[in-house]
């Protein structure tokens, strides 16, 4: 429970960087999600440990390693078997993965995998219904406005540059950043700014299989950027 001591609430878990979100369901409640490749865990904040994450009526929610919420739905995308997808829940209910939600292809024949989701930033103001998707070598505007998920659309606004790692896309004034496998680029609207010489060289000797891990924060005052990833 959140009373100020740490308590150990699960182990085992997939070795992949775990990505965090906090969903609210229609009773109010407020619930931590991790996603890692591996079946969703979810955790109320009072239980004495974790616990998949259901698609009611199914079985466990999709396996994914990589989420965001918007618009009172999870988006989630990084799954093994269909790489492609992005995953979608019902409308306040983020154990609701078939009946009411689904999910959408995003150009599956092109062998580049997705690698990332945001809210998408238009020249730093929000668009609350348009999602940020990135592959290795591409990027996509995916438009969730319409009431009806099967009229969604998505649209490829760059088929050359993408994103490696969704843990590197932040929100940075009036852009957003993410590195390209190469470098650090600047989305500002749909235009790409490179912000770095090339870095690939310092970061090639980096397993492969670690890419994906590599994670950005923001010093704000010093107008930093700062890369990291995972070597366990």
């Amino acid at each position: 429970a959140m009373d100020g001591t740490m308590d150990e609430i699960g182990t085992g878990y997939n070795s992949n960087p775990p990505c965090f979100i906090t969903f609210v369901d229609s009773a109010g409640t407020s619930i931590v999600i991790m996603f890692d490749g591996g079946i969703p865990q979810k955790w109320d904040g009072a239980a004495a440990a974790m616990s998949n994450l259901l698609d009611t009526g199914v079985g466990n929610a999709p396996n994914n390693r990589y989420a965001i919420v918007l618009n009172s739905r999870i988006y989630a995308c990084g799954n093994s078997t269909y790489p492609n997808r992005i995953y979608y829940t019902d409308l306040n209910d983020g154990e609701d993965w078939t009946t009411q939600g689904g999910s959408m292809t995003i150009d599956g024949n092109d062998n580049d995998n997705l690698t990332g989701l945001a809210n998408y930033s238009y020249f730093g103001s929000n668009i609350y219904n348009v999602i940020l998707a990135t592959k290795k070598k591409k990027l996509y505007t995916v438009d969730v406005s319409n009431t009806t998920p099967a009229n969604w659309t998505f649209t490829c606004i760059n088929t050359e540059i993408g994103c490696y790692s969704h843990f590197t896309i932040k929100n940075v004034g009036s852009a957003m950043t993410f590195w390209d496998g190469w470098r650090v680029q600047s989305l500002t609207g749909i235009a790409l700014t490179p912000l770095s010489i090339p870095i690939h060289p310092d970061l090639i000797a980096i397993d492969p299989a670690y890419r994906g891990t590599l994670q950005t924060e923001v010093w704000n005052d010093k107008n930093h950027l700062y890369l990291t990833y995972v070597t366990l």
